[in-house]
């Protein structure tokens, strides 16, 4: 529920009595967008017409493709951020390790974890495999030890003093199953993480924001930790075809406008965001929903 702020004053129970609801339904396609400044994951849509005293907007139906990479890191202007990146100490020297973007189930990134540390320039010959009784990784090296730094290295996560909670994902510590922010140091040149490795953590589901005229966000859902509240949250399973189909499951208000409607909307800014408030990448590819706006006739 979303109290409305501004300028509307509440208006008199005998006017409202006199006004009848009207909803109006929309199909939003990222196709709309800009291609040259806006991609699929976030992009700006502008109603044909302005709507003014909107009571509710509801996700009706739609279609979400999958991202198509689950372990990915991106530098920019805009978002600097790395999922893929951590430090390994090797004989007492450190080096930064980095994963491939890609798509990546629990073997293959298991084996892109290998092939990397072995393009190490230590001579020393590392295997990686998931273990089959925890479902972790287990890295075994031919000789030595070696530690992941995710506490101390070059790639931290961000991690709440007081709870333990992870703030912010700067490294792939819980891809691998390792608790975040901590150093791990291998025993007899064999390092197993403790948990199971959770390498579709990042894209299992996914955060939808609206924002209209740029300055107040249509909030469904509330979450911990002071995290950005969504407009909806998208979980991504029974997929078909690469996509995620939404349809009359999501038939409830993103918001309902209280005590008096949103004064206009004449334009919906969209994003779409993992867990911890990154763009999710679909290649580019179609993003439809269907909304409808309920609305005050005058």
């Amino acid at each position: 529920m979303m109290i409305s702020q501004g300028q509307n004053a509440l208006l008199p129970d005998s006017t409202r009595a006199n006004r009848k609801p009207r909803t109006l339904r929309y199909d939003i396609s990222s196709y709309d967008r800009n291609f040259a400044t806006e991609h699929s994951h976030r992009f700006r849509w502008r109603l044909p017409n302005a709507v003014r005293e909107v009571c509710e907007v509801s996700l009706v139906g739609g279609s979400i493709p999958i991202p198509v990479t689950n372990v990915f890191s991106q530098s920019s202007q805009v978002h600097n951020y790395s999922y893929n990146k951590f430090t390994v100490d090797i004989g007492g020297t450190q080096y930064n390790v980095t994963i491939p973007n890609g798509n990546y189930t629990a073997a293959t990134l298991a084996a892109a974890l290998q092939t990397a540390l072995n393009a190490l320039p230590p001579v020393t010959t590392f295997v990686c495999a998931v273990n089959s009784l925890t479902g972790g990784i287990t890295i075994t090296a031919s000789a030595g030890d070696f530690s992941f730094l995710f506490g101390t290295g070059g790639y931290v996560d961000t991690v709440d003093a007081s709870t333990g909670a992870v703030l912010k994902m700067n490294s792939p510590a819980l891809l691998f199953g390792f608790l975040p922010g901590v150093d791990v140091t291998s025993s007899a040149s064999v390092l197993a993480s403790p948990n199971s490795m959770d390498v579709n953590m990042l894209v299992n589901r996914v955060y939808v924001y609206f924002n209209y005229d740029t300055s107040q966000d249509l909030v469904a859902y509330d979450r911990g930790l002071g995290r950005r509240q969504p407009s909806a949250i998208v979980y991504m399973d029974t997929v078909i075809n690469d996509r995620k189909y939404l349809n009359k499951e999501t038939f409830v208000p993103l918001i309902v406008a209280k005590p008096a409607p949103i004064a206009r909307i004449n334009a919906l800014q969209l994003s779409f965001e993992d867990f911890f408030g990154n763009p999710v990448d679909f290649g580019g590819r179609e993003v439809s929903l269907a909304i409808e706006i309920v609305t005050l006739e005058a």
